[in-house]
């Protein structure tokens, strides 16, 4: 009778330790799927809303280029004008 209670004990301790080793696997899964999704949530986010990301999170850019740089025209004189669009007809 003492061998059947020692068996029993020691199936339910695997059984037990078992259970432990499980959940810790899907705990340890789904931590890492949420935060994969919420790296890619922020990385969804930040490309598409970026202006208005900014302006929620008060960040500021600082444009740290000479101040002779920093106003120069990007086009020359000759370009930029206005021009009437034509559709060509194929």
């Amino acid at each position: 009778m003492v061998f059947v209670g020692l068996f029993l004990k020691s199936i339910f301790l695997i059984l037990l330790l078992s259970a432990f080793f499980f959940i810790g696997i899907i705990l340890y899964l789904y931590v890492r799927v949420k935060k994969m999704a919420k790296t890619f949530n922020t990385k969804s986010t930040k490309h598409s809303t970026n202006e208005s990301k900014q302006s929620s999170t008060n960040e500021q850019i600082y444009d740290e280029r000479p101040e002779s740089q920093a106003k120069r025209k990007i086009f020359a004189k000759d370009e930029g004008e206005y021009v009437d669009f034509i559709e060509e007809n194929n």
